[in-house]
């Protein structure tokens, strides 16, 4: 079973952690200030770290951050802790603008 490295600390990236912990997978939270994870990890157990330490450490990772901020997060992971890995691209909306016709 694969470690996931969730990136994004906002309510979709702390949902899906816990999903994954639930589901019997070994989790860490990324964040571009962990210290505010810190009541997230006391009540789940799941570890938070940087965007870059949490992009090294999970084999696969869930990207789960605003649109705008999504390529700014991977260039904080880097290319060489991306090459390989399975990334689950949960971002949206890709713009500030809702989608057109919906």
């Amino acid at each position: 079973m694969p470690t996931f490295g969730v990136l994004g600390s906002g309510e979709v990236g702390q949902t899906l952690a816990q999903g994954l912990k639930k589901h019997g997978y070994e989790v860490h939270i990324g964040s571009r200030t962990p210290a505010k994870l810190a009541d997230f990890s006391k009540q789940t157990g799941i570890p938070a770290g940087t965007f870059a330490e949490v992009g090294r450490w999970g084999e696969a990772l869930v990207l789960a951050v605003a649109g705008p901020a999504a390529e700014q997060v991977l260039a904080l992971v880097g290319h060489d802790a991306l090459r390989g890995k399975l990334v689950i691209d949960t971002t949206n909306p890709i713009a500030d603008e809702p989608p057109e016709g919906g």
